[in-house]
């Protein structure tokens, strides 16, 4: 009965060794498809860990770049409100100027206004002065010869203004002149006649 015993013991060992393993068995399939998971889903992680560490220089990068674009910005705003802050000063400094000095200039206008009118009235005075003194007869043309071409000529000038007054001197006037006018052509062939000879 010892081997019986023995035997069935045995039986029963092996029986419990043999689930025991196929049971250890599940398990490390298990473990292994959990490790499996596990190393997947670790190199999932580290690839997307990689990809935000790039995006995260990437990013960095663009910062750095931005902050250096903004401080150069701020540098030329900075200036340009120096600038405008003395553009704004030179355009009160110029408004008040204008505002002081334009009264004057209102008056210094006014004055050459005033001036050039009296100027203007007293050159129209004299021009009309002028005008009556060539319609008038010089006193002169009493003391020339008739016959006298470029003084007699002036003055034939005056006669003719002074005929539209009298309308009969005025037929009168061009026979005397026709007359005037031979004479002196005589003269001048006989002094050629007397030089020829």
């Amino acid at each position: 009965m010892k081997v019986q015993l023995f035997l069935c013991v045995t039986i029963l060992v092996s029986v419990a060794l043999l689930t025991v393993t196929k049971i250890r068995k599940k398990e490390r399939e298990r473990e292994e498809k959990r490790s499996r998971f596990e190393d997947i889903k670790l190199q999932v992680t580290y690839d997307v860990l990689m990809e935000y560490q790039a995006e995260k220089t990437d990013s960095q990068k663009r910062l750095d770049k931005i902050q250096s674009e903004q401080q150069a910005l701020e540098k030329e705003v900075a200036t340009l409100q120096a600038k405008a802050t003395n553009t704004k000063g030179e355009v009160e400094i110029c408004q008040n100027s204008t505002k002081d000095s334009l009264p004057s200039v209102e008056t210094e206008f006014n004055n050459l206004k005033a001036e050039t009118e009296k100027e203007k009235t007293s050159w129209s005075t004299e021009v009309e002065t002028l005008k009556q003194q060539l319609e008038a007869k010089s006193s002169v043309c009493n003391f020339l010869k008739e016959g006298s071409e470029p003084a007699g000529n002036l003055c034939a000038n005056a006669a003719i203004a002074e005929a539209p007054k009298q309308e009969e001197p005025k037929a009168e006037a061009p026979k005397q002149e026709e007359a005037k006018a031979e004479p002196p052509k005589q003269v001048k062939h006989k002094g050629k006649a007397q030089k020829k000879a």
